[in-house]
């Protein structure tokens, strides 16, 4: 398997991660997205596995606030 297609594999893993917490805790995309000040179309392209945190990219810190904020609610709802 070629770099690539394990950035790929690993993109999916996470989205398909960050897309059952968010579903877990019966939120939108678009409370997420501004629960980390980031737009809806951003997010769905990390539900969409087009981005991963841990490789080089501008927005990764977009990436670590989904992942705080879906972890801080999970906790206030006693999940």
């Amino acid at each position: 398997m070629t770099s690539r297609q394990q950035k790929r594999k690993m993109a999916h893993i996470f989205a398909h991660e960050v897309f059952h917490a968010r579903d877990h805790q019966g939120l939108t995309q678009q409370e997420i997205a501004d629960q980390v000040f980031i737009s809806l179309r951003w997010y769905q392209k990390i539900e969409a596995g087009e981005v991963l945190p841990g490789y080089p990219d501008v927005n990764n810190h977009h990436i670590d606030a989904v992942r705080y904020a879906l972890e801080s609610v999970w906790r206030r709802r006693g999940s």
